[in-house]
């Protein structure tokens, strides 16, 4: 499939909708299309260009959501990596480029652990899934910190959730 397929206007409408949660949880405004006060919001700009990048690229669009959908079975499975601390890691995510200089963004947790070298890659892989690609890894780390602060942004009800709002992530 051609990563720039447009989603149908039912998946567009779908993640309108998930917008205008992250816009109300962020102050923002609810309509995507809406100019921003230009008042330095570095989110802001980020919620936008990646709801852009959402609608109009279909594979990435699907990668965030598997992105989303490990995390939340990292959590309900009780996979999740957990720390020292107490804290809990359910993608700990990372990047590396193909053959064709195309960086992929892959979760490093798996069934509690977190992989480390060439086992991530073998085990995304493995998955048989899509995950979030980006042009280059300054692309990648922007993508992977978007990506870490809205799942923690769709955990609400976790301790981690919890620790997000708190903190205005």
């Amino acid at each position: 499939m051609d990563s720039k397929t447009t989603l149908t206007p039912e998946e567009e409408n779908g993640f309108r909708n998930w917008y205008k949660t992250i816009a109300k949880q962020n102050n923002l405004p609810e309509d995507p299309d809406e100019p921003l006060d230009d008042n330095g919001d570095k989110s802001a700009v980020d919620h936008r260009k990646f709801f852009k990048r959402l609608v109009e690229d279909k594979d990435f669009s699907e990668g965030v959501q598997n992105m989303i959908n490990h995390s939340q079975y990292n959590l309900d499975t009780g996979k999740a990596y957990k720390h020292k601390d107490g804290g809990v890691s359910t993608i700990y995510s990372t990047s590396g480029s193909d053959e064709n200089g195309v960086e992929h963004i892959v979760p490093t947790v798996w069934d509690g652990k977190i992989l480390e070298g060439e086992d991530i890659f073998i085990q995304a892989r493995g998955s048989k899934k899509k995950w979030p690609t980006a042009s280059n890894p300054d692309e990648a780390n922007e993508t992977a910190d978007w990506l870490h602060k809205l799942v923690m942004r769709q955990q609400p009800k976790t301790d981690v959730g919890k620790r997000a709002l708190k903190l205005g992530i």
